[in-house]
């Protein structure tokens, strides 16, 4: 190979080194820092001459992070309690270091060391490490004539899915403890990584804690016996490991209905914990792994058709955390005509074709969504305007915030989004058929139709009616569903009259609906306190009418059954 050919390899190489440092955006560090404990080791002793004798013990981990090193924090117990937290020393700001710290004049003992290390990560890493100080000297053998606390194996409750331990959570564990003695005082109490608990109940005696962060915990459990001077102990301990975060996602955006026809790409943006991943699925079609604010292909979706788009979040033992679903329109690929094509669909999938004449009952809502795509001149501006004729007695407004009916660019535009929302009401009196006009304009020039023939309503309101309460001596409750097309302006119930009589203090009703189209569900207090005597010698029913036209019924109880 020439030198030629081989310096043209190394300078396209190094090229391609530096676009990639100047395209690839940072990303965040979701990685905990790596520390491992290099000195004291495991279970090393550090010896002393006499009991009363000190020593000094450094510290001293190293830490690898994917981000720079913010503080490292060292928190040393002795014989299980607290004895000091300090902040070590080394390089920070780097990726990477030695770290340590001198602890002063340590006196004979059993420790316990626990190094935290903080990055640009959410979650801390942590190491911990066992050692002692011991005496060269004997102690005074002092044999006691107690028996020790018997502290049964510890049992640890996962906390997360029945199986697996996570950090964030709360975490329950317990042990029984038998003082073989018979007689004293006994005192139990438990430490986690130096951190000291007391028992929420006994024999079992339970603990709770929880783990602010992944790592290796020691669960210890401490039984005290006191007969009279004389003190024994006992204790156990286990080790769990959490590997992980407790598994959540935040999910704070998910793609609208219209964004291919915008120029946003089509993404779900979310955050989650440390082995959470998601998988998007479009359509049903098998999952495949997606990360957030990841671009979703147009090409992927069905065009001029409504898609489904549902996002699983899995946690690191693939059990589903969350669900995340949207629905998109998908567009054509491209408009091969020289005048603009206008797609319109609603949300239960019905195209609507223009130009061609609607049928549609009065009060009924539009509400379309679909795309303008360019022909051979892009699209500079765009709105929709509507037509009504008073003759025909038709009342149109459009309405709804969010409204896509107008747009202008100063950059012109290949596809604009379309969305309409209209109410059409026709009131009762309207003799005829009425017709309503929406005309679609590209760059100030009309292209489309979107003409409705709007029907009067002509069906009466459904009315059902329902009661409860209806023992003599207790106030009824009657309600009036009323389903109707049309808006419901009012609602009045005649007076109900039982033996042709009025009911004793009864006073009428009328309700009134906010007018709007759909059903309408009002409730009528009545006083219909009947005296039990009336009740038991006549029975008792009462009746009415709704608008006039539909009678209700309604038994009363009395003390000796049903009256009718």
């Amino acid at each position: 190979m020439s030198k030629k050919i081989l310096g043209l390899i190394v300078s396209v190489a190094l090229l391609m080194v530096v676009l990639s440092g100047c395209f690839l955006l940072p990303q965040p560090d979701v990685y905990p820092p790596l520390v491992t404990i290099t000195s004291p080791t495991a279970n090393q002793s550090f010896t002393v001459p006499t009991l009363s004798n000190a020593t000094n013990v450094t510290v001293t981990a190293t830490v690898s992070a994917h981000s720079p090193i913010q503080s490292v924090v060292v928190s040393l117990s002795q014989n299980n309690q607290p004895y000091a937290t300090v902040n070590a020393q080394g390089a920070f700001g780097q990726t990477s270091g030695t770290f340590s710290y001198t602890f002063k004049s340590l006196p004979v003992g059993n420790y316990y060391v626990q190094v935290e290390a903080q990055s640009s990560a959410k979650n801390p890493g942590n190491a911990s490490q066992k050692f002692s100080v011991v005496s060269a000297q004997t102690a005074p053998s002092t044999v006691s004539k107690y028996k020790a606390p018997v502290v049964s194996l510890i049992n640890v409750a996962p906390n997360y899915e029945g199986k697996y331990y996570v950090a964030q959570q709360q975490i329950t564990f317990a042990a029984t403890v038998t003082n073989p003695n018979g007689v004293g005082q006994l005192a139990v109490s438990a430490s986690v990584n130096g951190q000291t608990f007391q028992p929420s109940s006994s024999n079992p005696y339970t603990f709770t804690f929880t783990p602010t962060a992944t790592g290796t915990y020691t669960l210890y459990v401490n039984a005290t016996v006191t007969i009279g001077a004389s003190t024994v102990t006992g204790s156990n301990s286990v080790v769990i490991n959490v590997p992980y975060v407790m598994p959540s996602v935040t999910v704070l955006s998910t793609p609208t209905r219209l964004v291919m026809a915008t120029s946003t790409p089509a993404s779900f943006a979310f955050t989650t914990t440390q082995g959470v991943n998601a998988y998007l699925s479009i359509n049903g079609a098998a999952p495949a792994t997606y990360t957030s604010k990841s671009a979703i292909s147009n090409t992927k979706l069905n065009p001029n058709a409504w898609n489904t788009l549902t996002l699983t979040f899995k946690d690191p033992w693939g059990y589903t955390v969350n669900t995340a679903v949207a629905t998109v329109l998908g567009v054509q690929a491209a408009n091969p005509a020289n005048t603009p094509y206008v797609f319109l669909i609603d949300k239960a999938g019905h195209v609507v074709n223009t130009n061609d004449w609607i049928t549609i009952a009065a009060g009924s809502n539009l509400d379309l969504y679909g795309y303008i795509q360019a022909g051979s001149q892009l699209i500079n501006s765009y709105n929709l305007t509507q037509q009504y004729f008073t003759s025909k007695m038709l009342t149109t407004s459009i309405q709804g915030p969010g409204t896509v009916l107008s747009g202008s660019y100063t950059t012109p535009q290949n596809i604009v989004p379309v969305k309409l929302l209209a109410y059409l009401f026709d009131p009762q009196v309207a003799p005829n058929d009425a017709y309503v006009t929406f005309s679609i304009n590209v760059n100030n020039t009309s292209i489309a139709f979107l003409r409705y023939d709007v029907a009067p309503v002509t069906a009466a309101p459904v009315v059902t009616l329902s009661s409860t309460g209806t023992y003599e001596g207790v106030p009824a409750q009657v309600t009036v569903s009323v389903n109707s097309l049309q808006p419901v302006t009012g609602i009045q119930l005649g007076i109900p009259s039982k033996v042709n009589s009025p009911f004793t203090g009864y006073s009428t009703t009328t309700a009134y609906s906010n007018a709007q189209n759909g059903t309408n569900s009002m409730s009528f207090g009545y006083n219909l306190i009947e005296p039990v005597s009336a009740v038991q010698t006549y029975g008792a029913n009462a009746y009415g009418f709704v608008y006039g036209t539909q009678n209700y019924n309604v038994a009363f109880y009395g003390p000796s059954g049903i009256y009718t």
